[in-house]
C-alpha cells in the first residue's frame, strides 16, 4: 500500500492520513506487532546507552551490572509506553478512531513483550501532560526507577534530549508500519535484533 504523507508547516511533523489506514483488523494487529517491537529495539537501546553515558559521568565502571534484569525491563516498557504516547501525540491533529485502535494495539504487544508495569498504569499516569512534560517527567522517573543516584539530572537531560530529538524518526516507523508491505516490516525486526 502506498499512502499519502503530510509534512506539517514547521517541516518537522509528519502525519499520516487515512489512505495508511490497515485494510482489515489483522493487518492493524500485524503492523502495531512491528511498531510496538521496533520501538521495544530502539528503546532498549537507549536504555542501554543512558547507562553507559551515566557510567562516565558516575566513576563507576559495569553500571549495567548493578542494575538488575528486571530493573532495567521495567524501564524498558516505560520507555516504550512513553514513546508510543509521543508518536501518537504528534499525530493528535490527525487523530482518528483507527490510528487509536492501531496504538491500543501497540500498547497490548507491549504488555506481550514485558511484563511490568501493566501498560494502562504508565499510559494512565502521564496522560494528559504534553509532549515536552511527557520527555521530562517520563524520563526523570526512568532515572530514578534505575537508581542512576548522582547522575540522576545528567540522566534526565539526556533521556528527554533522546526522546526530543527522535521525533523523525517515530514519524518515519509510523509510516512505515503503516505502509510497507508486511514481509518488508518482518525484514526490518530481523535486521535490528
Amino acid at each position: 500500500m502506498v499512502g499519502a504523507v503530510e509534512q506539517a508547516s514547521s517541516g518537522k511533523s509528519i502525519h499520516v492520513t487515512p489512505d495508511f489506514q490497515p485494510a482489515s483488523d489483522e493487518s492493524r494487529r500485524d503492523r502495531a506487532l512491528f511498531f510496538a517491537t521496533a520501538v521495544s529495539i530502539f528503546c532498549a537501546k537507549a536504555i542501554k546507552s543512558l547507562i553507559t553515558h551515566c557510567e562516565k559521568g558516575s566513576g563507576k565502571t559495569n553500571l549495567m551490572a548493578d542494575i538488575p534484569d528486571d530493573v532495567q525491563s521495567e524501564a524498558i516498557k516505560e520507555l516504550v509506553c512513553i514513546t508510543l504516547l509521543v508518536a501518537l501525540m504528534e499525530q493528535q491533529e490527525r487523530e482518528t478512531v483507527w490510528l487509536k485502535a492501531f496504538f491500543e494495539d501497540c500498547w497490548k504487544v507491549t504488555d506481550q513483550l514485558f511484563s511490568a508495569p501493566p501498560t494502562h498504569m504508565v499510559v494512565d499516569a502521564l496522560s494528559g501532560l504534553g509532549p515536552e512534560d511527557l520527555c521530562q517527567i517520563g524520563s526523570m522517573n526512568l532515572s530514578v526507577k534505575l537508581g542512576l543516584g548522582g547522575t540522576v539530572e545528567d540522566a534526565s537531560i539526556y533521556i528527554a534530549a533522546l526522546l526530543a530529538g527522535s521525533e523523525s524518526f517515530r514519524a518515519e516507523l509510523l509510516l512505515f508500519g503503516l505502509g510497507a508491505p508486511i514481509a518488508e516490516l518482518d525484514k526490518y525486526i530481523s535486521a535490528a535484533n
